[in-house]
């Protein structure tokens, strides 16, 4: 039913406010009024989308819900025309339509794309001129959305897109948009290791804000690593990712994180932040220089006329209220009446299963197999180092104890101009030696720090910053995490991060040109409870230590603490970045 209805909607004309192009609209391109035709005070050039600012969480889930709704429509009428003894089970199965996600994170798929995305041909069954149900094979509606009118495209849209008739992921060239999703999948997978102990410590975050500026950032390596950069396909562009059908199964996975997140915290909540402009957000204009949870959701609308506000969904009972769940947040939990501990609870036990570290510092699985996500007690000589708050390595047998890795990048955002991407990897080569288009694909390559912009513009002036935990990306190159020496000398001959951006040609930015670039390792104890007693427990983290003396030698290292707690913008002001929740 689900891809009936998706075909369906794709079907519909282009001109409607409700058809896949209405929708996608919405996010970027082609920056007009939706519903289309309303009057008010606009930023025109700009799309609705929020990015850069807390209510990137928020803003997302009335539009995943907006698809939803229009699928589930297009489903309905479709299973309407059911006949025979299965009617009635097409009607079951559209009234039960739900947005489906693909978590990158997941420890069995292990970040690959999913195969229904993958192929161009896709069986369905649908029902025939009398109703009976017959199936047949058609264009995936799943892996590209086919645009309508040639002419359409050259009026709203440029560049590439301004001439590519299809949505594609890794295209081959500029005359020649066929993707190549092996491209796409072969970098998720790379990644996927120090995308789950990301995906893992989001729900470490004692604040809403911070979760969701780290979530952002783990959503924006995603775009990038799907769209590709050399030539950018649509999944890499702000104006344009959301033609792309993957859009929205990667993005109900962003609306999953900030369940879970509210699932297990209930009283976190999203606190004010400065304003960021989109095409229906004037800065401050009518909601003032703050985001904040009564800052109004453009375009969105509730059923009594008034604007959606973050204050809809300060919660997680309301995606019940909408009528949909997860598995980590079953509807059953509140048909049943379970309360929020025990819904936190559950929740936290779901997650430990589902993205803690499997293995310890010897790089050997657990011999207490049945608990797959717990770390040996390999850290009864754990060197800590001097000064650091933390945890006392085997005070309790059923806890585990480890110098946990991390890796802090920062720059000012509008400094390199386009889609950029600083590749960050374990290599001897140094950057600017090989080809700019090799460093998405290099198994040297663990993780991306990617912005998500429009090709060739600026984006605003601003911070940005990303915290990657490392130690489970190191263990699988077999360095010994409990010899913290040994660790700094590995870090210092192996960690580069090379950037490159680019519209229809990839180039890469020396980073020596860079002034805002900052780079930091540090150090914490992470304590993770043994998962066979303590399944809702997660982990706990002791304070930072940044290793200044390992980052000196390193391209945009930093030499102090202020170098990363008080980042420059190209302007020469000075951000605060203490106001993150972390501890040094």
């Amino acid at each position: 039913m689900f891809i009936a209805a998706l075909e369906d909607l794709m079907a519909q004309s282009e001109s409607g406010d409700m058809s896949w192009f209405g929708i996608a609209g919405i996010h970027g391109a082609p920056y007009m009024s939706w519903p289309r035709g309303t009057t008010g005070n606009f930023n025109q050039g700009m799309g609705y989308c929020v990015h850069g600012g807390p209510l990137f969480a928020t803003w997302h889930r009335p539009y995943t819900l907006l698809l939803e709704q229009a699928l589930q429509a297009r489903a309905v009428a479709i299973a309407a025309r059911f006949t025979g003894s299965r009617a009635a089970a097409y009607r079951t199965a559209a009234d039960q339509l739900r947005l489906p996600y693909w978590d990158w994170s997941d420890p069995t798929t292990r970040s690959d794309i999913p195969d229904p995305v993958m192929q161009d041909r896709i069986s369905v069954t649908k029902p025939s001129s009398n109703g009976t149900p017959v199936s047949s094979t058609i264009q995936n509606p799943l892996f590209q959305y086919n645009f309508k009118s040639a002419a359409t495209l050259r009026q709203y849209f440029s560049g590439n897109y301004a001439n590519w008739m299809y949505t594609t992921r890794h295209p081959r060239s500029n005359s020649d948009p066929t993707p190549v999703n092996a491209d796409a999948n072969t970098i998720m997978r790379n990644g996927f290791t120090t995308r789950r102990s990301q995906t893992y410590q989001l729900f470490s975050q004692t604040r809403f804000n911070s979760m969701a500026s780290q979530l952002e950032g783990i959503h924006n390596q995603i775009h990038t690593n799907i769209g590709g950069g050399s030539p950018l396909g649509h999944m890499s562009v702000t104006n344009v990712a959301s033609f792309d059908p993957i859009f929205w199964l990667h993005h109900c996975n962003v609306d999953r994180m900030v369940a879970l997140y509210q699932a297990i915290y209930p009283n976190n909540r999203l606190e004010p932040s400065p304003g960021r402009a989109t095409f229906g957000r004037i800065v401050p204009g009518v909601d003032g220089p703050d985001d904040n949870l009564m800052t109004n959701l453009y375009p969105f609308r509730l059923p009594g006329g008034s604007w959606w506000k973050s204050n809809e969904i300060k919660s997680v009972g309301t995606i019940w209220k909408y009528h949909y769940g997860y598995d980590e947040i079953p509807c059953v939990m509140y048909t049943n009446g379970a309360t929020r501990d025990d819904l936190s609870a559950f929740t936290r036990e779901r997650v430990n299963a589902l993205y803690a570290p499997s293995t310890g510092g010897s790089g050997t699985k657990s011999r207490r197999s049945p608990a797959p996500n717990a770390i040996p007690e390999a850290y009864a000589d754990l060197k800590v180092y001097p000064n650091q708050r933390g945890y006392t390595p085997g005070k309790d047998k059923h806890v585990t104890v480890r110098n946990d890795y991390g890796i802090r990048c920062t720059i000012d955002r509008s400094e390199i101009p386009g889609v950029w991407t600083g590749h960050i990897m374990f290599t001897r080569q140094a950057c600017g030696t090989g080809e700019p288009r090799d460093y998405f694909y290099s198994k040297d390559r663990f993780a991306g720090f990617s912005s998500f912009g429009a090709p060739s513009a600026r984006h605003e002036s601003m911070i940005y910053s990303q915290d990657y935990p490392i130690t489970d990306t190191l263990i699988e190159r077999g360095v010994k995490v409990d010899n913290p020496p040994a660790v700094e000398k590995y870090l210092q001959d192996n960690l580069k991060v090379c950037f490159t951006t680019g519209d229809d040609t990839l180039y890469e930015v020396p980073v020596s040109s860079l002034k805002t670039w900052k780079l930091a390792i540090y150090t914490q104890q992470g304590r993770y409870p043994d998962g066979l007693r303590f399944g809702s427990v997660l982990p706990a983290y002791g304070d930072k230590t940044f290793l200044t003396k390992v980052t000196k030698g390193l391209p945009g290292g930093i030499k102090e603490l202020l170098d990363i707690l008080r980042p420059t913008l190209l302007d020469g002001s000075v951000e605060d970045m203490d106001g993150n929740g972390d501890t040094y």
